[in-house]
């Protein structure tokens, strides 16, 4: 129902002062509603990826956000920009200590870019920014989809196997800071076999 009440709404508000990043949630190229689907389920949330306005809760105010960019054209600057300007702008959130911002545009790194062991980089910063706003259920669910995508060798390409065992060792960290010390000990004893060039053939 709620969905239903918003999605009326959105067919009402009117398009023209949208000032924001534009919300193409699904990295599609179009904001529509694919994207409204992916904002309501979240709506009501603090997911910062659809908190439009940055006042820590998605609500009235990114929806009135969202419903100025519904079937808008993305703006040139959207679209020329490179990968590696996404990358570098994720970077210097990162080192600024906005974490939150880190996490955004690395989301948007990764739709950006084509080759897998960058995505795996980029999901690698990501769970690295949760752990860093002790998010430890959404750090710890980043680095074992690295992990599990990894052992199904889905397109990672030749992702380098210490890299593999870093994942482990920070999922592990994020174990050990919930006090589970024997997915603790698990993790840390998959860290030597990934160290051998023996171990991993992909």
């Amino acid at each position: 129902m709620r969905r239903v009440l918003l999605f009326l709404l959105l067919l009402i508000v009117p398009g023209s002062l949208f000032a924001q990043g534009k919300p193409d949630f699904n990295k599609d190229g179009k904001i529509d509603f694919a994207d409204f689907v992916l904002f309501a389920k979240v709506y009501g949330s603090a997911n910062v990826i659809y908190d439009l306005d940055g006042d820590g809760t998605v609500g009235q105010g990114d929806f009135v956000l969202f419903a100025e960019a519904f079937n808008q054209p993305l703006s040139a600057s959207k679209i020329s920009a490179t990968a590696e300007e996404i990358e570098a702008a994720a970077k210097a959130y990162w080192e600024s200590g906005n974490y939150t911002g880190s996490i955004q545009k690395y989301e948007e790194f990764l739709a950006a870019v084509k080759d897998p062991d960058s995505k795996v980089m980029a999901l690698m910063q990501i769970g690295l920014a949760y752990m860093e706003m002790d998010s430890l259920n959404a750090a710890g669910s980043t680095f074992r989809k690295i992990i599990k995508d990894y052992d199904k060798g889905l397109a990672l390409g030749a992702i380098l196997k210490d890299y593999l065992a870093d994942c482990n060792l920070a999922l592990a960290e994020v174990y050990f800071r919930q006090n589970n010390a024997a997915a603790t000990i698990k993790h840390l004893d998959s860290i030597s076999p990934l160290l051998s060039p023996y171990i991993i053939k992909k």
